[in-house]
């Protein structure tokens, strides 16, 4: 039997994409290929397509907060623990980016911070 792969931020990936599939061994099989060995599939599995397109739409997003920080356009992380009620695991993932990441962001309620 094939060993299984593992997906780096699969959660995530799901999470970010425009394109929901029903997860598949193949379309994993697929993604863990593609980036680690560049190797981009002939058919390409629906769930490959939905880990995909999450990839890119999180990268993006990464890169728009980064540049907002930035230029001082940033909004400050209480703004972001307000926009991501109810799913707050996603920030510290969104702002990797960022040396000093508030412990409390993730906390979900307010007495918890």
């Amino acid at each position: 039997m094939p060993k299984k792969v593992k997906i780096k931020n699969e959660k995530l990936f799901v999470r970010f994409t425009r394109f929901p599939s029903e997860r598949t061994e193949e379309g994993r099989k697929q993604f863990f290929e593609m980036q680690s060995y560049g190797v981009f599939p002939v058919k390409p599995d629906p769930y490959y397509l939905c880990l995909n397109d999450g990839k890119e739409v999180f990268d993006l997003q990464c890169s728009e907060l980064q540049q907002m920080y930035q230029t001082g356009e940033w909004w400050g992380w209480y703004q972001l623990w307000v926009d991501w009620k109810g799913e707050r695991w996603v920030i510290p993932h969104l702002c990797k980016w960022h040396k000093k990441i508030p412990n409390w962001i993730v906390k979900e309620n307010i007495e918890e911070v």
